[in-house]
């Protein structure tokens, strides 16, 4: 619609169309990157890991060398530092 108009009043929107074109080929781009994420019913079990934490002695090199807990992940800093230069880096060049 809006290229029908810019045509109308003889280019003199083609800044405006060509950024707003711009921005959504970007929300296009995003939606298809996460689109297998956004739509994933599936379910991770953590049984087994569960069971080998518990197994591990209390104090021993094991428990600081194999010590895997999701929830300290601080996930604001993940996104920050890590994913969004990443998107930036190998996804929007």
């Amino acid at each position: 619609g809006l290229e029908l108009l810019n045509m109308v009043l003889c280019k003199s929107l083609e800044k405006k169309f060509k950024e707003l074109h711009r921005k959504i080929n970007y929300v296009w781009r995003l939606v298809d990157l996460y689109q297998p994420y956004l739509f994933f019913y599936g379910v991770f079990d953590d049984t087994n890991t569960e069971k080998l934490q518990k197994l591990l002695p209390a104090t021993g090199m094991e428990t600081e060398i194999f010590y895997f807990d999701p929830k300290i992940i601080d996930w604001d800093d993940y996104f920050v530092y890590t994913h969004i230069p990443g998107l930036v880096k190998y996804v929007f060049k």
